[in-house]
């Protein structure tokens, strides 16, 4: 295997990595147009590995493609967020009721202690996203099941991207919520963590719709 074999994959990785978290951060907001050369040139990186990381945020949902070599942060409608709300509510809870009693105990000690000091900020922030992912991703992994785990992210990817766009601050229910499921899940009652995601979801879903009524 040749030296470049050996680092390309790395270096599409870390392009991969570092575009992903200025999506899920909002520094590329919806509709902020991707050009490659440009790309290449800002992250230091030739136009092989950063085409790769690109057609995988593609294949994620998180891109659209046009003419060229452009593309752009995809954005999403609200019709298209209730509908990957009303998946989620048929995945996570089943979710959570698997992961019962087969969480990772440390990581979930972890993640408590984490959001636990999140809740206390006034304002949402990059943190409170991270948390959020691990949360989600933490059950859904914990549920033994890969297809269902990784339905669940693709579900994931469009509400996340219509609230990045439409935040609403709900820092401490959020954190009560999330901690609610957790709890459940590590005291391995699937009932209980089951309800706890699935009323979750349902204040996002209700109180989404209020913010964009409004």
């Amino acid at each position: 295997m040749t030296d470049v074999e050996t680092i390309a994959p790395s270096l599409a990785e870390q392009a991969y990595l570092d575009l992903r978290n200025r999506i899920m951060t909002r520094r590329l907001p919806a509709g902020k147009p991707l050009i490659e050369e440009r790309l290449a040139r800002n992250l230091e990186l030739s136009r092989t590995p950063l085409r790769e990381a690109l057609i995988r945020l593609l294949g994620e949902g998180l891109l659209v493609k046009f003419e060229g070599s452009s593309y752009a942060v995809r954005r999403i409608t609200a019709s298209e967020y209730f509908q990957s709300m009303k998946v989620r509510l048929l995945l996570e809870p089943e979710a959570a009721a698997r992961a019962a009693d087969q969480i990772d105990r440390r990581a979930a000690a972890s993640l408590k202690s984490l959001i636990t000091s999140l809740g206390k900020r006034e304002h949402q922030v990059e943190e409170h996203w991270a948390a959020d992912d691990r949360l989600h991703g933490l059950i859904a992994e914990a549920s033994g099941n890969v297809v269902l785990s990784r339905t669940i992210q693709s579900a994931r990817t469009p509400a996340r991207l219509f609230e990045l766009t439409n935040p609403f601050e709900r820092v401490a229910v959020d954190s009560n919520e999330h901690l609610a499921i957790l709890d459940a899940a590590v005291q391995g009652d699937g009932k209980a963590a089951s309800r706890a995601m699935q009323q979750h979801l349902r204040n996002l879903e209700r109180e989404m719709l209020t913010m964009i009524s409004g």
